[in-house]
Order: structure tokens, then sequence, then C-alpha cells
């Protein structure tokens, strides 16, 4: 089951609140991804609603917001194709690819986890 395919919020267009975990590299990042699915007329949401409906190994996705407009809006119908805006995307996001930090961890409060390369 993913019950986070927003990561947080990181994809989405939706700012992130100031008590946010994510360090200041992952939310650029993350945010030069939303604007490059916006510059192509896209929504990051959307394409991550998409992405992770289309792991076979995840039988069940939950999608969630306070406004029930926007789940309308990331409404997919069947499992999305490989795109070249995906690609794109994941492009954008592999220098924080596998970034993560454990909630209530006091280990990684002040220092998320970040693979080496």
């Amino acid at each position: 089951m993913n019950a986070a395919p927003f990561s947080a919020r990181l994809l989405t267009n939706a700012p992130l609140p100031k008590w946010h975990k994510a360090t200041p590299e992952v939310r650029q990042v993350a945010r030069a991804a939303a604007e490059y699915c916006q510059s192509h007329g896209s929504d990051i949401a959307k394409l991550a609603v998409q992405y992770s409906i289309a792991n076979k190994e995840m039988t069940t996705c939950i999608v969630g917001s306070a406004n029930p407009k926007n789940v309308e809006l990331w409404q997919v119908g069947g499992r999305a194709d490989r795109s070249a805006m995906l690609d794109g995307v994941l492009k954008i996001l592999k220098p924080i690819h596998n970034w993560f930090y454990i909630e209530g961890d006091r280990r990684t409060m002040t220092r998320p986890f970040m693979p080496s390369n």
C-alpha cells in the first residue's frame, strides 16, 4: 500500500509548511520538478498519483487533500504509460532519490538520510 504518493506535499504545488522536515535542497529540487510539470501544462500531483498506481507491487494507493476538488483533478484512468514528462521529472528528482526521514527518530530529525551515489 502506498499512502504517500505526494511525499508529504513535496510532489504537489502546495507551499510547504515551515515545520516540514525536508532539507533546503530537497525543497528546491521538488519545487523545480513541480515547476517543470506546470511549464508542460500538467500538475506534479497528478503525475505522482499516476506513477504510484503504475507500480504493480502496490495494490492500493491512498490520496487525500483538505480540498476535495484537488482529488477530482488528480483522478486518473487506468495505468500511466512512461512519458517524456515523467522522464524529465525523474531526472530532476534524481539528486534526492530515496531521501527520507523517520518521524519521531531523534537521530534523523535534524539530519535526514541522504544516500550517497
